[in-house]
């Protein structure tokens, strides 16, 4: 079996063409991708489906009940340990930092600058894949 069919990746966007394009891009290479569309639901999913690696955009959208740092910050209170990619349309470094520090190993994506093929290039990284 390939390392990556094992590898599972939980993605928290509200714009759901984009998680669209990252859940296909990932699954393309082998990877299970499941997405959230809210703060909540991916709270949820991070609890329930033990994802190796969650993308999280940053600025999750007002049908959300929390932003992507506070989902973050809930996430490692709870004591469970993800690698983080952060998605982003901010070039706000201060914004930036303050979610990295949220997560701890985190990364992020500033997603206009971004194509899919080096979003998943970043992932398969993160998650040691070769």
């Amino acid at each position: 079996m390939n390392e990556s069919h094992s590898k599972k990746v939980l993605i928290v966007e509200d714009n759901q063409e984009y998680a669209l394009l990252l859940k296909q891009g990932l699954q393309n290479q082998g990877l299970l991708a499941v997405v959230a569309t809210t703060g909540q639901e991916g709270l949820v999913l991070a609890q329930s489906q033990m994802p190796d690696l969650i993308m999280i955009d940053i600025d999750l959208g007002p049908e959300s009940e929390m932003d992507g740092i506070t989902m973050a910050q809930k996430i490692k209170e709870k004591g469970i340990g993800l690698a983080t990619i952060f998605l982003t349309n901010s070039k706000d470094l201060d914004n930036i930092g303050k979610a990295i520090e949220a997560a701890g190993n985190a990364g992020y994506i500033v997603k206009s600058d971004t194509h899919i093929d080096e979003v998943v290039s970043m992932v398969k990284d993160k998650l040691h894949i070769s």
